[in-house]
This record gives structure tokens, sequence and C-alpha cells, in this order.
């Protein structure tokens, strides 16, 4: 968590390099709609994949998010304001590699992807969830510390 940086690039890169956009939605307002998961992570064979993975989630209510993982981990467990909360049937959940890949929605950067929740230990689990730090709640920061 607040575990974010920013680079500047020290020459200029090709025109067919796009910058990523940030999203200006809060993720409050996209509950029950779809945003693309992007990584490298391991897949269920425990191998790295050669090409980039993309996987559709579902945009979950936090409250939801902390029922189901307290009910399913047997201990409190709170999404807060920052986080966004995903999951699909069937299951996509992120994994080794995956964590600090983008959630998009509409092109658009809404989150940078952390974990999964709970049992992380356990990587294969159908009511697991996936989960992602607002790129909104940085907004501040990355506006302020622009280069």
């Amino acid at each position: 968590m607040n575990d974010i940086a920013m680079i500047k690039l020290s020459e200029k890169v090709s025109s067919e390099i796009k910058p990523a956009v940030i999203s200006t939605i809060q993720h409050t307002n996209l509950f029950g709609l779809n945003a693309v998961a992007v990584g490298w992570g391991q897949t269920i064979n425990n191998t790295t994949p050669a090409m980039l993975h993309v996987a559709n989630l579902l945009i979950l209510p936090n409250e939801e998010c902390s029922r189901r993982a307290t009910n399913l981990s047997g201990d409190e467990i709170i999404f807060d304001k920052r986080m966004v909360c995903t999951g699909y049937v069937p299951y996509a959940i992120l994994h080794d590699g995956d964590s600090g890949g983008p959630l998009l929605f509409r092109n658009q950067i809404l989150a940078v992807s952390s974990g999964t929740c709970p049992f992380p230990q356990i990587y294969v689990h159908p009511e697991k969830l996936n989960v992602h730090f607002s790129v909104n709640f940085y907004k501040k920061f990355i506006r302020l510390n622009k280069l």
C-alpha cells in the first residue's frame, strides 16, 4: 500500500508510444461493471507467460468484498475506500508477477493491482477476490510531483 513512484525519461520516446491515461471516474461509480487487469503473473501451472495476459474482472462493492472475505477467512477483513475489489465467474485471480499492473476501465488506469484476499498462501481458490488500489487516492500526489 502507498507504493507509488514516478520517473522522468531522459529522452523522448517514439510517437507510437502513447502515455497511459489516469481515469477520472471514481471506482464507486463502477460497481457491477467490467474492468481489465493486465499482467505478467504466473499461470495456474506456475509458469511465467511469454505474452502479456489480460483478464476481464467484475468490479464489486467493497462492502460485499469485506463480507465475502470475512466469511471465508473467519477473521474480519475490511476493504477501505482506497481499495478496488474485483472477482469473476469463472474466476480469474491475480498471481505472483501481477502486482503493480494496471486495472483498466475503458483503456484508462483505474487502479493498480496489489494481490488477492483472503488466503494469500493459497493461489487457486474460486472464492478469492482481487485487490487493487485506486489511482484516485494518489491523484494529489501525482499532480504535486509531476516532473
